[in-house]
């Protein structure tokens, strides 16, 4: 994590920012621009809303790009919000969400897990599995939101967290450290010198992956099987490129039995063929819609995502995301 923050520190400038705000848009018009305006500055994302509350919809984003992330300000209506595997794969880079909650009250799902945010509170959830955010009914909401790369919070953390929501504020010795930096960073990062705002970020991070750490790891020694479950889906989401890899090389290198592992997907209405399939398509997604990789066949990317046969992979991943292999690529282009 050092080694990140100091290659963060060494290649920083500025923050670059950009704001949307619907109140120039007629009734009716505002959440679809929002919605564009939101999956813009952050990765893609789903917001929803009902046709008879569009018609009164406000909302504001402010969005800060800098070299180690994204902070996002959003103060909207409040709505639902939904991430899954389309807007997923369509994501190039894998990360975390730290929300800072600033206004309103919003329940975060993840991973068999539930959290609730209210103001003053922070949450970590995970970019690349599907979560829903419930901001509730009426009111509106503010949030702050970061968007940390991956590798900036460490692997041993980075493993622990995958998959999993995680209520940041409610540990002991870092949780309200952390709250009080995350707010400082966000009110500071339009104004604040280059050098400043490395140091601040820099401390962001490190009570960040301390408190992911603690809560993670009291969580997982609570339950044993999901424990087993998150060290499962980070070594199949590790591997799962490799061709033949199967249910019983899993078993083997986790020390776990195969039927064991079958019974912790069935309580969670899940197989373990149908996640290894999930993620491999996710790969594939991601390789056919990266420009380092345009020159490369379909049927080569299908064996790079892990799959034998590239009928096979053509088949399932029209079943996943309505386009073929080369329409996703198409469309990724016109995109990027």
């Amino acid at each position: 994590m050092n080694e990140a923050h100091k290659i963060w520190s060494d290649t920083h400038r500025t923050a670059r920012s950009q704001t949307w705000d619907t109140s120039d848009f007629r009734e009716g018009e505002a959440f679809d621009y929002y919605r564009d305006a939101i999956c813009s500055a952050f990765m893609p994302l789903r917001p929803e809303l009902d046709s008879e509350r569009r018609g009164t919809f406000q909302a504001r984003v402010v969005s800060h790009q800098f070299s180690g992330g994204v902070l996002n300000r959003v103060k909207a209506l409040s709505h639902p919000v939904h991430r899954g595997r389309a807007e997923i794969a369509a994501s190039p880079d894998e990360c975390f969400y730290m929300n800072l909650q600033l206004d309103g009250e919003c329940r975060i799902e993840q991973g068999g897990a539930s959290i609730v945010l209210r103001p003053g509170e922070i949450g970590l959830f995970d970019g690349s599995a599907d979560f829903d955010l419930d901001h509730g009914a009426g009111g509106c909401l503010e949030v702050a939101s970061l968007m940390i790369p991956k590798e900036m919070l460490g692997e041993d953390v980075g493993g622990l967290a995958n998959g999993l929501a995680l209520k940041l504020s409610s540990e002991p010795t870092y949780g309200s450290l952390l709250c009080e930096a995350s707010g400082l960073f966000a009110s500071t990062i339009g104004h604040s010198d280059a050098g400043g705002l490395s140091r601040l970020y820099s401390a962001v991070l490190s009570l960040a992956g301390l408190a992911a750490g603690s809560v993670a790891g009291r969580l997982v020694s609570n339950n044993r099987g999901d424990a087993h479950f998150m060290r499962i889906m980070h070594h199949i989401r590790h591997n799962c490129a490799t061709e033949d890899y199967g249910i019983a090389q899993c078993a083997a290198e986790l020390g776990l039995s195969a039927g064991y592992i079958r019974n912790l997907f069935a309580k969670r209405e899940e197989t373990f063929g149908n996640f290894l399939l999930t993620e491999r398509l996710k790969r594939a997604a991601r390789l056919l819609a990266e420009p380092a990789s345009a020159h490369l066949p379909v049927y080569a990317i299908a064996h790079a995502a892990g799959f034998r046969e590239a009928s096979h992979f053509g088949r399932a991943f029209r079943k996943a995301y309505d386009l073929t292999p080369l329409e996703w690529r198409r469309k990724s282009a016109k995109t990027n």
